[in-house]
């Protein structure tokens, strides 16, 4: 009786792992060659806010961009960076820039690598870390996002300085005066009165979600009262990497505080085919220089993939966009107005794949994508001015639906509702095996000992 219930159980279990998908297999198989085409409309646009770098030194050795094609280039912006003069090997060790308004300038003002080594050294920091560069084997999920979409190699950040600006710009168009990231320019901040990408969707009935890493860490009491901007109060970087989460209306309004949530959230939305129409994605861990190393780039490989397997991913946009130059040098001046060239990635079966975008654009750019493709009203001149996204998209949208693979990871936190199902009933038949052989060798009659002991 007990071997026949075992081999039921296996048998369902077999069945159950037939009929879908293992939760976390990195692959999935290609469309039917009859299946019916894709429209070519974009439902969904999700912008994922990276950290702290330059073009160059994720992508200046990536083929075909505008990068360090010689090999002076090359050779100077060695990872080996132990001979640089004057360098204080502990502080570079720590992993820490300065990315401010300041030492952008400085950084700008010499004209040479020098300057960003020198920008960071009368800092206190281990300037020779502005120069490290990555390649295909130091940021392998960042290169083959490229080789499968569109990298955009004239991409800069809106303002010289950090993330608070340059976010600033991304959902509301402007800095408006902003230029630091301190208690000070928090508070202002705190008191703006101007209209955010989320209060247009809003006004125009479209959906949207700010997903947080580790949002429960934001006390919203401090926000509405001041409390983050005390010299003895710890202030989250999530207020400085997104500032809608520093303006007290966002915690107040009922309506808007409902699209304040955790980045778990997402791997449900996409799971769910519950993505809204606009997402903005602050990832944790990020892949900030003085972060977790490559569990950043972990991490996003995580959030590309459960997009690519939801039921929203055939009419989804998604930017990968870098907030400010982190420290990093660049080799390309920016034109007037504009921060330093920091990295930009359009993921999406709506992009040319493994095109390389040289026009001129900034964050501004990004939002102005939002407000037109969604036909809401412009958030600020520049905005409505910057230049569009036209020679990334394709007429017709690729039918393909890979995951991000490259290396090997742990798999996406959540996976669709029928990877999940499976993965209980593997876990449960496991279980129930295991059960079974311990319960038959524990009624397994004993021999009997005989004789003496030895």
């Amino acid at each position: 009786m007990r071997r026949r219930t075992l081999v039921a159980i296996v048998t369902l279990v077999l069945l159950a792992a037939a009929a879908s998908p293992a939760a976390g297999v990195e692959s999935l198989e290609e469309p039917s060659a009859g299946a019916e085409p894709m429209d070519d409309g974009i439902d969904h646009v999700i912008v994922i806010i990276e950290q702290n770098h330059t073009f160059d030194s994720y992508f200046g050795r990536y083929p075909g961009v505008n990068g360090l094609s010689d090999e002076a280039d090359v050779s100077e912006l060695s990872n080996d960076r132990s001979d640089v003069e004057g360098v204080d090997q502990g502080l570079m060790n720590q992993g820490r820039l300065t990315n401010g308004r300041l030492a952008a300038l400085d950084a700008l003002g010499a004209g040479t690598a020098q300057g960003f080594v020198d920008a960071q050294n009368r800092r206190g920091h281990g300037g020779a870390l502005a120069l490290d560069t990555h390649d295909r084997e130091s940021a392998p999920i960042l290169w083959e996002l490229a080789d499968r979409y569109t990298l955009f190699d004239n991409y800069y950040s809106s303002a010289h300085g950090g993330s608070l600006a340059n976010t600033l710009h991304l959902l509301t168009g402007d800095d408006h005066g902003v230029s630091a990231d301190n208690k000070g320019a928090l508070a202002t901040v705190r008191e703006l009165d101007v209209p955010t990408v989320f209060d247009r969707l809003a006004d125009a009935d479209e959906s949207w979600k700010l997903y947080v890493g580790r949002l429960d860490e934001i006390d919203p009491e401090s926000v509405v009262d001041g409390g983050y901007e005390r010299e003895d109060e710890t202030t989250p970087s999530a207020l400085y990497w997104a500032p809608a989460l520093a303006m007290p209306r966002f915690w107040i309004d009922p309506e808007l505080r409902a699209g304040l949530v955790d980045q778990e959230e997402f791997y449900r939305d996409a799971a769910d085919g519950e993505l809204p129409a606009v997402s903005f994605v602050i990832p944790q861990p990020t892949d900030h220089p003085a972060g977790a190393g490559d569990q950043g780039q972990i991490r996003l490989q995580s959030l590309l993939n459960s997009v690519i397997k939801s039921p929203d991913w055939d009419r989804t946009a998604v930017f990968v966009v870098w907030d400010d130059w982190g420290g990093f040098r660049d080799h390309v001046t920016p034109p007037t107005g504009l921060g330093f060239r920091v990295p930009l990635l359009l993921v999406s079966p709506h992009a040319r794949q493994g095109h390389v975008s040289s026009t001129e654009l900034d964050h501004t750019s990004v939002l102005g994508f939002i407000v037109d493709q969604f036909e809401l009203e412009p958030l600020s001149s520049r905005q409505a001015a910057s230049n569009g996204f036209e020679d990334a998209f394709l007429a017709t949208p690729r039918g393909d639906r890979q995951l991000v693979t490259d290396i090997v990871l742990e798999p996406t936190p959540v996976g669709t509702q029928s990877q999940n199902r499976t993965t209980l009933l593997l876990y449960l038949g496991a279980m129930a095996i295991g059960l079974a052989w311990l319960a038959r060798l524990w009624r397994r009659p004993r021999p009997l000992i005989t004789g003496a002991l030895r």
